[in-house]
């Protein structure tokens, strides 16, 4: 993944983002150090793991392995597609999962050509859930599961959109056009409605927040990739700190800000799990100083104050866009069979003693 995502820039003040367009779309490109501050992660190897498949173009050589670590277990492969695949988001009901597909070739680059629906427990075909024609991605269910809105180019500039119901190939309605959220991006819904995405402005990324009808636009801070908590109280979301993304929240008007990592090694996707006591994320945290293509982003979890930082997943594989689904179970895409497949694990119930 890492090599695929070595094309195109975008500066959130000192961090590169790579992807399709020069918006947030894709992976990040990351620089890196340690949590020192934060102490040691999860134990050692355990659950499903140990040699996969040829790596696909993620520069990992002939085999990448995935485990997870003694913090989680039930590592399940999700789908088998020869496709790249990426944001699973699972549905209130924990019934559907949308994923977002990924292709790229050296001519052309990134491209998302629709959003798919799939079963969480793996099997059973898929679904494109998206218009054709046109590219999308980042999708993020509403409250009542009802219907979602996503991230398109359709209306001309990339947009935030919801979906008129979850049927397959359903029209869209524009929430915010690509005027009034310049690179609408990373959409997350609260149980209100209120929707927090990421925008471009000065090629500086900011969490504005905006409701599903359009009205009460308001730029939060500055930010990327927010999630709201449970409760739809607060948000976690990464920004830059000296080079490298790192972990805050805030309450949800950006008031009361804290940061929760530190260190050289970037932070990515954060999302908290159902109970709101823990925020699990993806980071380079122990490859950060090797080359772009050396570098492996592995699961990690802590707590909405900093404290309990638990390594979820090891191994040679890369690992990215974790999403804690209301069944337990954290969604995540890793690229152990070659290309970027969804896979999961189930957090272990004691983390550091601390029931999830």
């Amino acid at each position: 993944m890492r090599s695929l995502r070595v094309v195109g820039l975008l500066a959130l003040v000192g961090v590169v983002a790579i992807g399709c367009g020069p918006k947030t779309r894709g992976k990040k490109a990351r620089g890196g150090g340690d949590f020192s501050a934060l102490g040691a992660g999860g134990g050692g190897e355990g659950g499903e793991g140990g040699e996969g498949g040829e790596a696909g173009g993620g520069g990992l050589g002939a085999k990448a392995s995935l485990a997870t670590t003694g913090a989680a277990s039930n590592l399940q492969r999700v789908t088998t597609d020869p496709i790249d695949e990426e944001r699973p988001m699972l549905s209130p009901d924990g019934g559907t999962l949308l994923v977002g597909l990924r292709t790229w070739t050296k001519k052309d680059g990134f491209h998302h050509p629709g959003i798919v629906a799939v079963s969480p427990n793996g099997g059973g075909g898929r679904t494109m859930m998206t218009p054709g024609g046109i590219e999308a991605d980042r999708a993020a269910w509403l409250p009542d599961g009802s219907s979602y809105v996503y991230a398109t180019n359709g209306p001309g500039a990339w947009s935030l959109v919801r979906a008129q119901s979850k049927s397959a190939g359903s029209p869209y309605a524009v929430v915010a056009s690509g005027d009034v959220a310049p690179g609408a991006d990373y959409p997350t819904v609260a149980p209100d409605g209120l929707v927090a995405l990421t925008i471009e402005q000065n090629k500086v990324l900011f969490i504005a927040t905006i409701r599903l009808d359009g009205s009460g636009y308001q730029l939060l801070q500055q930010g990327n990739q927010a999630a709201f908590s449970p409760d739809g109280k607060r948000l976690a979301f990464i920004r830059d700190v000296n080079g490298s993304t790192q972990l805050f929240v805030s309450a949800r008007d950006g008031g009361g800000v804290a940061q929760l990592t530190f260190g050289k090694a970037a932070v990515y996707w954060p999302t908290w799990s159902p109970d709101g006591q823990w925020i699990a994320f993806a980071t380079n945290r122990g490859t950060e100083y090797q080359g772009d293509d050396a570098q492996r982003y592995q699961l990690f979890v802590v707590r909405p104050d900093g404290s309990g930082l638990m390594q979820l997943t090891n191994g040679t594989s890369d690992c990215g866009f974790p999403m804690w689904g209301v069944d337990g179970f954290i969604y995540f895409n890793a690229n152990k069979a070659g290309n970027y497949d969804i896979w999961r694990l189930r957090p272990n119930p004691d983390l550091g003693g601390s029931a999830i």
